[in-house]
């Protein structure tokens, strides 16, 4: 409020307070890194940076009120707010788009450069597959406020809104289903709605606090740690997450440590087992950063000899952020022939004869082991082959 941004370097717990503008709201703010990110509010409030906060420079935008914004990365950015008020990043200016609906948004969610969803006021929710050029509405209920809106990927995901409101989709918002469990939170708006490493936490007026583990089939109302309105839940890296609120409420959330892992080795053509890792709420992924997790541990390949490397996370169980990522590494070599004894190998040797030297050879293996048998026909050195 009144123009301050609060910044932490440790977790949060320590704040320092930058004042940008005087005399105004700001309602959303979003980081595409560590560095690069922006700020939202009231009279065509639109401030970015590029050095972690330390300054803040206006957008040239329209005046009017934004209330949310999104950051799939630093060249992909949404702004959702009064009327028919969307903004989108291109090229590094914030051009205005229409969906096509005086709807007040209330916040904005894209698992990808294409594919995004916008949520507001009269139970509205509308999709876009190209970026924002173009808005499909997917669902209009009059008797509602949306406030939240967050996808695990492109098919599930979840809405929060006034009065306890919760709807979830599992068909990318083609249909939604309203939860209608056991609701003693249906007077307390739900604002903010987190997914992390398979589970879902929601945050709202009064310190509401839910969890969900079952993709938001159930709820369950956690102890909460204020009396206060929690607005929002923000993390900009897998290990650093916060909930702020009403009264200048901010809770940093502990982050875990990476999971433990161990290298995996295989022979070529071995049957392989998934991959496994020391943690709880395990993300995999493919690449050390960016991609959307999966749950499933993958299986390595052991048709090649190579190295493959792959990528874990774990979450911390109740927050809206997860770990950085461990690396394993599977390594796959090949496998071991039987060995071949020189072709000018002598097969007969008569008693007390001289010393010998028996030479054998192995595909892929770098040493041979020799023994004779039985044991009283002589004696053979292990590692050299000499008889």
């Amino acid at each position: 409020d009144n123009g301050f941004v609060l910044n932490t370097k440790n977790g949060g717990k320590n704040w320092s307070e930058k004042l940008i503008i005087a005399n105004t709201n700001f309602n959303g703010v979003a980081f595409a890194n560590p560095r690069i990110g922006a700020v939202v509010g009231q009279f065509g409030s639109v401030y970015s940076t590029v050095d972690s906060g330390n300054t803040w420079t206006r957008q040239n935008v329209p005046a009017l009120l934004y209330k949310a914004i999104f950051a799939l990365d630093s060249a992909n950015a949404w702004i959702v707010g009064e009327s028919d008020t969307l903004l989108r990043l291109v090229n590094n200016k914030w051009l205005k788009i229409s969906k096509g609906d005086n709807t007040f948004m209330n916040d904005v969610f894209f698992v990808s450069k294409d594919t995004g969803w916008i949520c507001g006021q009269s139970g509205k929710i509308f999709k876009t597959t190209n970026g924002g050029t173009t808005w499909i509405k997917q669902l209009e209920n009059s008797g509602e406020t949306f406030f939240s809106i967050r996808f695990k990927d492109s098919q599930n995901g979840w809405v929060g809104g006034a009065s306890g409101a919760i709807y979830r989709t599992t068909n990318g918002g083609q249909t939604w289903a309203k939860f209608v469990g056991n609701q003693n939170f249906s007077q307390k708006n739900v604002n903010r709605i987190c997914y992390s490493a398979g589970k879902l936490l929601a945050f709202g007026n009064e310190g509401l606090f839910l969890t969900s583990v079952d993709l938001g089939v159930t709820w369950k109302e956690e102890l909460s740690f204020t009396t206060f309105a929690l607005k929002g839940a923000s993390f900009l890296t897998p290990s650093n997450g916060w909930v702020a609120g009403q009264g200048g409420v901010i809770v940093a959330f502990g982050s875990p440590e990476p999971p433990k892992v161990a290298p995996v080795n295989y022979c070529q053509g071995a049957t392989p087992m998934k991959l496994t890792a020391n943690g709880a709420y395990l993300l995999w992924y493919k690449s050390p950063s960016g991609g959307i997790g999966d749950t499933i541990a993958p299986t390595p390949s052991t048709a090649t000899v190579g190295v493959q490397k792959f990528y874990v996370s774990q979450g911390a169980g109740t927050s809206c952020g997860e770990s950085d990522r461990a690396e394993i590494v599977v390594t796959v070599a090949a496998s071991l022939q039987n060995p071949v004894f020189d072709a000018a190998i002598i097969t007969t040797r008569c008693q007390e004869e001289e010393v010998v030297t028996y030479a054998a050879t192995a595909l892929h293996s770098s040493s041979v082991t020799y023994s004779i048998s039985p044991a009283n026909a002589g004696s053979i050195n292990s590692d050299s082959g000499i008889m």
